[in-house]
């Protein structure tokens, strides 16, 4: 769970870093609309993981995982190939549910599989994940912002994202 943290906040981040620009840059709204939905968005992520996280307990930890990076490589590359009002939009409903579900199991992943003795470790090196891949993220999105544009973060984040759910679909096992 700690290595596809890591490429899923390396995802979100780059995403998130330059979301605003790619809405009024590259979609075309302006900075009210492109605020209030960079805001709504980020509001998704924290409301629905109670409602995910409910549907995660009922199929199970890998289920709910490779259902997670699946809607998160869809979003990521939509926004990437479609930067269009009518499709960005729809994109990052998508983004809210498959990050609200990695938010709402991911910790619990943590849990089930560290001891009594060892959880306090398990969950310093998980966030220490999260830091790097918060720093990874924000550092690859300028770059590739610069060189090939706003959309190429999208495509950064859904390779990261479909990275991890190779990861998850080959390597993990439900606890």
């Amino acid at each position: 769970s700690n290595i596809v943290e890591l490429f899923e906040r390396s995802a979100y981040y780059a995403v998130f870093i330059a979301i605003t620009l790619y809405l009024t840059r590259v979609v075309g709204y302006n900075d009210i609309w492109a605020a209030w939905i960079g805001g709504i968005f980020s509001a998704g992520l924290y409301f629905l993981p109670t409602f995910t996280g409910a549907y995660a307990d009922k199929i199970g930890f890998r289920k709910s995982i490779i259902l997670a990076f699946s809607l998160l490589t869809l979003g990521y590359f939509t926004l990437g190939a479609l930067p269009y009002k009518q499709t960005v939009l729809p994109a990052l409903v998508i983004l809210m549910f498959g990050g609200s579900f990695i938010k709402s199991i991911i910790t619990g992943t943590v849990a089930k599989t560290t001891t009594q003795e060892n959880r306090a470790r398990g969950y310093s090196i998980f966030y220490g994940m999260v830091n790097v891949g918060s720093f990874l993220g924000k550092t690859f999105a300028y770059p590739l912002r610069i060189e090939w544009g706003l959309e190429s973060i999208n495509f950064y984040s859904a390779c990261m994202t479909f990275i991890a759910l190779v990861v998850v679909a080959v390597f993990y096992k439900n606890v």
